[in-house]
């Protein structure tokens, strides 16, 4: 289980004896809440879990997404994982081949170039992960 989220409540402006803490979840589904602390000198200890009978489940708002569903954070980190795995199974092939003497002198300057452009495909495609997520909460959040 991850640590719980934590956030500052604060009153509403403009409505007397209201509080909010904003936050947006990240992944659809069941989610509990708690709000705990002192309001003033009161102490507060709620917990609220969705469902069918209090209040909606995180829904994924890739349905709602208009003019495209663009991937969730999630599974953008999925796909920068398969990738990465991809460029480091074809680095660790290309490293293990080196021959002796000259041809093997060539064969290492080889290596290494192909070790370059490997990290720096890697680095590239870890940019344009790091790049669409943070587009995408960006987005979220307007």
């Amino acid at each position: 289980m991850k640590s719980p989220f934590t956030s500052t409540m604060r009153p509403q402006f403009g409505s007397p004896g209201s509080y909010r803490a904003d936050f947006v979840p990240s992944r659809p589904g069941q989610w509990t809440f708690r709000f705990y602390g002192m309001v003033g000198d009161v102490e507060v200890d709620e917990t609220f879990v969705s469902g069918p009978e209090t209040f909606n489940d995180v829904q994924d708002i890739s349905e709602e997404s208009f003019p495209a569903q663009d991937p969730s954070t999630g599974e953008l980190a999925e796909r920068l994982e398969r990738e990465l795995a991809r460029v480091n199974e074809r680095l660790d092939q290309l490293d293990g081949g080196s021959g002796a003497g000259v041809a093997g002198a060539e064969a290492a300057e080889n290596s290494d170039d192909a070790l370059a452009r490997g990290l720096s495909a890697g680095a590239l495609l870890l940019g344009v992960g790091a790049l669409a997520a943070a587009l995408l909460v960006s987005r979220r959040r307007s």
